[in-house]
């Protein structure tokens, strides 16, 4: 771990930032995850991994807690 560098791992997004702010550091991008099949995002965003990418900078990649599910089309739609 790097000296100084707060574990946001598992964090809702906002306090990971909040926390990162605290400690010097500023979030240079958050990435966001996705299902195989889609869907957009609802619920908490939760930090799933950091990457230090340069000086007192962070990336964040977030998971959400739930997922609206995007419709695929079926056989009988077509």
């Amino acid at each position: 771990m790097i000296s100084g560098l707060p574990d946001v791992t598992a964090y809702e997004l906002a306090e990971a930032r909040e926390r990162l702010a605290a400690a010097g550091w500023q979030v240079a991008d958050v990435i966001e995850t996705r299902p195989p099949r889609g869907g957009a995002g609802k619920g908490a965003a939760r930090v799933a991994r950091q990457r230090v990418t340069g000086e007192r900078l962070v990336e964040l990649v977030v998971v959400y807690t739930e997922y609206e599910r995007s419709r695929q089309p079926n056989q009988r739609d077509r």
